[in-house]
C-alpha cells in the first residue's frame, strides 16, 4: 500500500538534482532553477546595455560582461545577501557551487543567443528577453503554470503527476 506522505512528495523527475522546480524553496542548490532564466534575462540585458554603449567585439564584451556577472554571484553568497534572501526564502544558505555554475552558464546562454539574434534581427532579442520572463514569472507562486498551482491545486493532474 502507497504511503498516503507520497501524493505530497513531488515527482522524482521534479527534483533532480540538476533542476529544481520552486521558485521559493531549495533554489540555488542545484545546477538549473527557476532563477536560471532570470540569469539568461540578465544576460539578454547586459548584451543590449554593452551593444548600445560601445558596439564591442563578442569576445571582449562577453569577458567583460562575465566577470561583472561573478562579481554578483560573490556579492550574492555574502552573509549580508544571505541574510537579505531569507526574508523571500526561509532557510536560504547561499549557492551551491554547482548553482554558481549554471547560473553563470545561464547567463552565457542568454548572452550568446542574444548576440546570434543581434546578428539576425535585433528586434528577435526583445521576443528573447519575453520569453525568459515569461518562463521565470511560470514558476513563482499563484502563475498559472507554476508548480504549485498545477499539482497542489488541480487534484486531476495531482493524481496523474503522482502515479
Amino acid at each position: 500500500m502507497a504511503d498516503p506522505q507520497d501524493a505530497e512528495r513531488p515527482s522524482e523527475w521534479l527534483c533532480h538534482p540538476l533542476w529544481s522546480p520552486s521558485a521559493l524553496v531549495d533554489t540555488s542548490q542545484t545546477l538549473l532553477d527557476p532563477w536560471s532564466f532570470a540569469h539568461a534575462l540578465v544576460g539578454v540585458i547586459q548584451f543590449g546595455v554593452t551593444q548600445w554603449l560601445f558596439a564591442p567585439i563578442l569576445g571582449i564584451s562577453y569577458l567583460f560582461n562575465v566577470a561583472i556577472h561573478c562579481g554578483w554571484e560573490m556579492f550574492e553568497n555574502t552573509p549580508w545577501t544571505i541574510r537579505k534572501c531569507n526574508l523571500f526564502e526561509n532557510g536560504y544558505k547561499g549557492d551551491s557551487w554547482l548553482n554558481v555554475g549554471g547560473d553563470v552558464l545561464s547567463f552565457t546562454v542568454g548572452y550568446v543567443v542574444s548576440w546570434t539574434l543581434f546578428q539576425l534581427d535585433a528586434l528577435l532579442i526583445v521576443s528573447w528577453a519575453c520569453a525568459l520572463l515569461a518562463a521565470h514569472l511560470s514558476f513563482w507562486p499563484g502563475m498559472p503554470l507554476s508548480p504549485d498551482q498545477v499539482s497542489l491545486y488541480d487534484p486531476y493532474i495531482r493524481r496523474f503527476m503522482h502515479r
